[in-house]
C-alpha cells in the first residue's frame, strides 16, 4: 500500500507550513496563552479565507470537498506551529458531527457560515463525572409544548466563550439503558439560562463550566433522531480523538515523516521538547505511531458521512 501523500496532498501541507511559518511564530503562541480569548479572531479569518474550516465540507456547503486525510494533513501542520486556534472546537466536535446528522435545513444554516469563519461552535458533552461515555450523559432535556428545556450542568466544554452555538448532548429519555434516550440540541450561546464559567486548567487552555436553566429551545434545535444521538456522539469522539492527537504529536503521521525520522518543527528544525512548556510536550510510542499513520491513511477508521 502507497501511503504517500498525493501531490494534491503535498501541496496542501505546504502551503499550510509556509502560511503557519508566517503568521505562527512562538511569540505569537506565547501571546495567546495569556489572551482572554485564546487564539486571534484575525488569524482564525484568514485561515478560514484559505478554506481551512471547510476543507471537508461539501462544495455545496461553501467547502471545498475533501476527505479526513487531507483535513489530517492540514491539521499536522496545525500541530507543528502550536497554533492556538477554535478549528477542533468547531470544525471537528460542531461542524462534522451537523455535516454527519444534520437535516438539510441545518447543513444550510451552519455548515456555510463556518466556512465562511461567521459561526463558531463547540460540543458540551463532558459533565462532572468526566466520563466519554454515555453512562455519563445526565443533563436533562423534557419535551414541552413542542420545545426541550434543558437543565443541568456540563464541564470541559473547549471555547465555550466564543461559540455561537453549543451542541449540547442530553439526556431526553430514561428508556433504552445508557445508549438509549440520548439526544443532541443546538443551544445558542446566548440563550436566557446559559451560564459560562471560565476553569483553571494545568494545559492553561479556555475550557468552561456550562450551565443550563431552564434553557429552552424549539423542535428545530434536535440534532438527529430524537433518543438516539448516542451513534453520533461516538462518531464524532473518533473523529475528534484522531484529529487532536495530530495536532498534539509532532508531524509526520499522514505523510510518513515518523517512519524516515525526519520529524521536525515548522521553522524546518529538529523539535526539541525540553524546549516546550510543559502541556506541550508530547510523544508516542513508534508502533502506536505506525498503526495510527495506517490506519488514517488508509481510510479506514470511520464510516462515510451521508452528505446529500
Amino acid at each position: 500500500m502507497d501511503l504517500s501523500l498525493t501531490e494534491e496532498q503535498q501541496l496542501l501541507q505546504d502551503s499550510a507550513r509556509d502560511f503557519l511559518r508566517q503568521e505562527c511564530p512562538t511569540t505569537h503562541v506565547r501571546a495567546m496563552e495569556e489572551d482572554l480569548t485564546g487564539y486571534s479572531p484575525e488569524l482564525w479569518q484568514k485561515m478560514t479565507e484559505l478554506g481551512w474550516a471547510g476543507l471537508m465540507f461539501p462544495e455545496q456547503y461553501g467547502g471545498s470537498g475533501y476527505t479526513f486525510v487531507e483535513l489530517c494533513v492540514l491539521l499536522e501542520e496545525c500541530g507543528r506551529a502550536l497554533l492556538p486556534n477554535p478549528f477542533h472546537a468547531t470544525v471537528l466536535t460542531f461542524g462534522l458531527p451537523i455535516l454527519c446528522g444534520g437535516s438539510d435545513a441545518q447543513k444550510a444554516r451552519y455548515l456555510p457560515a463556518i466556512a465562511a469563519g461567521k459561526h463558531l461552535g463547540t460540543l458540551a458533552l463532558t459533565e462532572p463525572s468526566a466520563s466519554f461515555e454515555p453512562s455519563g450523559i445526565d443533563v436533562r432535556a423534557v419535551a414541552r409544548n413542542g420545545s426541550f428545556v434543558i437543565n443541568g450542568t456540563k464541564l470541559f466544554v473547549a471555547n465555550a466563550h466564543t461559540a455561537d452555538t453549543l451542541l449540547v448532548a442530553v439526556r431526553s429519555s430514561d428508556a433504552g439503558g445508557a445508549e438509549g434516550g440520548i439526544s443532541l440540541l443546538l443551544v445558542p450561546g446566548n440563550a436566557p439560562g446559559v451560564e459560562k464559567t471560565p476553569l483553571q486548567t494545568i494545559a492553561a487552555d479556555r475550557q468552561f463550566e456550562v450551565e443550563f436553566r431552564h434553557v429552552e429551545v424549539g423542535a428545530e434545535a434536535l440534532l438527529g433522531p430524537l433518543h438516539q444521538g448516542w451513534p453520533l456522539i461516538k462518531q464524532t469522539i473518533d473523529y475528534a480523538t484522531v484529529a487532536l492527537t495530530l495536532h498534539y504529536l509532532p508531524g509526520g503521521v499522514v505523510s510518513g515523516q515518523w517512519a524516515r525520522g525526519d520529524q521536525g518543527n515548522c521553522h524546518g528544525q529538529g523539535l526539541d521538547e525540553r524546549r516546550l512548556p510543559s502541556r506541550l510536550r508530547r510523544s508516542a510510542p513508534d508502533p502506536w505511531r505506525h498503526r495510527l499513520h495506517q490506519r488514517i491513511r488508509s481510510a479506514a477508521l470511520f464510516p462515510s458521512c451521508q452528505t446529500g
